[in-house]
């Protein structure tokens, strides 16, 4: 019996979409899907270059061990949303704002969080506040990305000079990040192990015993990031210590704590906060130069953090406000 062309060819369509569908669910056929997976660096982890705009939030948490509660504050996400939530709509969050806010960023952000190497391009890239915040609080951002944080952060409350606002969907800056992000396992903050070559945000930076607190150079008009970024002081306790919020961090300035602190009985301004970060780092501190005051909260950070001498805890103890 002879087969008609027509029922041939339609018996022919029909076997091959049977075994496409078969296939298919065999996981062997996968016609069309592109694999969204990055690539590997040769340290063996995920190339923070590779992460893509439309990578979720949750996928991020996957391929480079940032979590996405973290990145949620960072670029300020509801965290009910913030796992379904793409790279490439944060934009949305800063609309109008000084600078751009893109993929770039949260590649920048991914990276600094880690501590891996990174190509910042021409510099043009800006981080808002939030995600410095958190860079420096829980992540492990190498001496170098702290320094550039501490001139490329911007307050997202503030719209552009011009009344206009940044593009967030335009690149602002190559700023690509070459290199890969830790892809292995979660960042410890607490500690400062993170994958790059900083030291981290945790216990500090070690003993600067036998270094004179005269290098310290500190004015009215430096912020507490750049105090941060520059001396290597965990931005947590550096908060903690004189009352700020994250968002006034990153802009607070050293002048500013005189308002802050206006109904204290003592001066509490750039001199107490370097008498902080001399007593927090370990450098050696003339306390018979200056009478020089502490708020109660900052010695509290001091004493857990240790490593006071018995002279230095007497002292506090005697210049606490």
């Amino acid at each position: 019996m002879r087969i008609k062309p027509a029922v041939a060819i339609a018996t022919t369509i029909a076997l091959a979409v049977v075994v496409i569908f078969t296939t298919q669910a065999l996981g062997i056929w996968n016609a069309g899907a592109k694999d969204r997976t990055p690539g590997v660096g040769a340290d063996g982890a995920y190339r923070v270059a590779d992460l893509k705009g439309s990578f979720t939030f949750a996928e991020i948490e996957q391929y480079y061990s940032v979590p996405v509660a973290s990145l949620a504050e960072a670029f300020g996400v509801d965290e009910i949303q913030a796992a379904s939530f793409q790279s490439k709509n944060v934009p949305s969050n800063f609309a109008g704002a000084a600078h751009a806010v893109n993929n770039d960023t949260v590649k920048v952000f991914v990276a600094f969080y880690l501590g891996s190497d990174t190509d910042l391009g021409d510099g043009s890239t800006y981080l808002p506040a939030t995600a410095a915040a958190v860079i420096l609080r829980d992540g492990s951002p190498t001496d170098e990305q702290r320094t550039y944080l501490a001139s490329h952060t911007f307050d997202p409350t503030q719209p552009a000079a011009n009344g206009a606002g940044a593009s967030g969907g335009a690149n602002t800056g190559s700023a690509s990040t070459a290199n890969s992000g830790s892809g292995g396992g979660a960042t410890d903050g607490a500690s400062g192990a993170g994958t790059g070559s900083g030291t981290g945000t945790g216990s500090g930076t070690g003993s600067k015993t036998g270094e004179s607190a005269t290098s310290i150079e500190l004015t009215g008009g430096n912020t507490f990031m750049e105090v941060s970024a520059n001396y290597g002081i965990p931005s947590d306790d550096l908060s903690k210590a004189f009352g700020l919020t994250a968002e006034q961090y990153a802009f607070y300035q050293l002048k500013d704590l005189k308002t802050l602190y206006a109904d204290s009985p003592q001066s509490i301004g750039a001199g107490s906060v370097k008498l902080f970060v001399a007593l927090y780092a370990g450098y050696d501190y003339d306390l018979s130069v200056a009478e020089t005051y502490l708020p109660q909260s900052a010695v509290d950070v001091l004493k857990a953090h240790g490593g006071l001498s018995s002279e230095q805890a007497a002292y506090l103890d005697a210049h606490t406000v």
